[in-house]
Formats: structure tokens, sequence, C-alpha cells
């Protein structure tokens, strides 16, 4: 990840502070669909059993073009060292965020009614590989699927940034 600008820190700071960024489901500049795929495993990014519920658990499974592993990706643009971005879910018309804006290594990361907060903006590090870092804005850990773990329907969590495989991901059209 390349080092923050100022403009790119005075939006993060007025965003842990409490002002919020104007998300919601429908704030799309387009009606794409991405999938999300971890580096390491080559598994997609989707909500536990295709849940609609706020709190419920985001994991990783086999690549199957369903809405429940299906994101659309709200520009924020806040930042030249990565895109500032809010995923919904196109199943759930949630926000993937960190539970209860934990900033601990391993917290839970699950969905919850898109409010515009730190904990569901992500940053989208570039990437020459064509695999991206996708840093918390509340936490600055990045996403990550736990343990490394190579299993259907592993966890994903937050983590300190080590820029291994398990903590990078594609984005694709679906």
């Amino acid at each position: 990840m390349h080092r923050p600008t100022v403009l790119s820190l005075v939006a993060a700071i007025a965003l842990f502070a409490g002002a919020t960024i104007c998300v919601s489901p429908t704030a799309r500049a387009d009606d794409v669909v991405y999938r999300i795929v971890n580096k390491h495993s080559g598994q997609c990014l989707e909500v536990f059993s295709s849940s609609t519920a706020n709190g419920a658990t985001v994991d990783q499974w086999t690549c199957n073009h369903t809405a429940t592993q299906q994101w659309f990706l709200v520009d924020h643009g806040l930042g030249d060292y990565g895109d500032s971005i809010s995923l919904v879910n196109a199943n759930s018309g949630k926000c993937l965020e960190v539970y209860y804006s934990s900033l601990a290594n391993g917290a839970k990361v699950d969905q919850w009614t898109c409010n515009g907060t730190a904990t569901q903006t992500w940053l989208k590090g570039y990437g020459s590989d064509g695999y991206y870092g996708l840093t918390n804005l509340n936490s600055w850990k990045v996403l990550e699927v736990f343990s490394s773990s190579t299993a259907k329907g592993a966890k994903v969590d937050q983590w300190t940034s080590n820029n291994t495989a398990t903590q990078r991901w594609s984005i694709v059209r679906d």
C-alpha cells in the first residue's frame, strides 16, 4: 500500500471522528456486480448461507456466480493511494463491515445495513499483480481469510497487513 496523502488522512480522520459518507445500496454508478476472489484459496467472498440478516458472517466458498457472492462497489473517491469503497452484497443489499467496529486482529467481518461509517469503508490498495489489499478505514487492518484456510466456509476476518496471498483479492466482473 502506498503512503497516505494529507487529503486522504484528513478524510480518514473526519470519518473516524464520526462524519459519515453517504452510502446506500442504490448509490452505484452502474449495476455491475463483481466477484471478490482470494488469491491464496481461489475462492469467492460470500455471505454465509445467503443470509440477509444484519450481523451475518462473511466467509469464502467455491465461486458459483450466485447473488450471495456478488458485490457492488460504491466508490467514495477519498484519496489517491487507494480507492475508498463500500462493498454492497447483491443478495442482501447490506455492506461488508468489521463487526462492532473492532480494532482487533482476528475480528469477524460481517454484513450490516449500510450506514456510511468508517467500519464499512475499505481502501482498495493497488496491486501490480491484479490483486488488491482491502484495508478497513476504521481499523487500518486488511481483509483476509482466517488462518490462511483454503477450506469452503472458512471465515473472513481482519488482520494487520503482512502482504500474504491470503490478504490479497481479485475484483472481477461477474
